[in-house]
């Protein structure tokens, strides 16, 4: 039992790791407009609103790649997928608490919340089971 909890809490920081790299490379691609803080909402939602589709994007990738590797990793550890779903579950959760505090597209959000769960359970099955 222990190391399936070990598993799926490995999973998640697996995840949230893949999730800050991609984007900090966002980050740099789109920086933030110096001086804005992040309880200026207003600001925010405006600068939200310039930014292009390629930012957006690089959110969605991050999520997908946080949740395969999250996905890989809970289950190399553990051996079972619902390691993996667990993870993805816990990553949509942190996703919607990300989608109501910080102004985003519809579609960015659809997306997002959407994804979590099967793209950690893609990354659980590129690990093999052993017979």
């Amino acid at each position: 039992m222990l190391k399936k909890i070990l598993a799926v809490i490995v999973g998640i920081a697996v995840g949230i790791l893949g999730i800050m790299l991609i984007q900090g490379v966002s980050g740099q691609m789109y920086p933030w407009p110096e001086g804005l803080r992040l309880n200026d909402k207003d600001g925010v939602k405006q600068y939200i609103n310039t930014l292009p589709i390629g930012a957006f994007l690089m959110v969605i990738l991050s999520y997908v790649v946080g949740s395969f590797f999250g996905g890989m990793a809970a289950k190399s550890l553990s051996k079972l997928n619902q390691s993996a779903i667990i993870v993805g579950g816990v990553l949509t959760l942190a996703g919607l608490a990300n989608a109501m505090s910080v102004p985003q597209p519809l579609w960015v959000s659809i997306l997002s919340l959407l994804a979590f769960i099967p793209i950690a359970l893609l990354g659980a099955k590129c690990i093999p089971t052993k017979a």
